[in-house]
């Protein structure tokens, strides 16, 4: 998602870096908010919404 909304303005070289290098970022929350999540099974009913948003927005970027 951060390769796809990077492309038009950063080098073409330096997009897929900077979609690397936030990937830690963006494990770093999941990882910590599913601590503050009670039960296993509504970890992974706000995890599979999450995942179905996340490729929602990738499909609506890429058109």
């Amino acid at each position: 998602m951060v390769f796809l909304l990077s492309l038009p303005h950063v080098d073409r070289m330096l997009a897929p870096q900077l979609g690397m290098w936030t990937i830690p970022w963006v494990w770093m929350f999941m990882f910590f908010f599913a601590y503050l999540i009670p039960k296993g099974w509504q970890s992974m009913v706000i995890f599979a919404i999450a995942n179905a948003i996340a490729y929602g927005c990738l499909i609506l970027v890429r058109g």
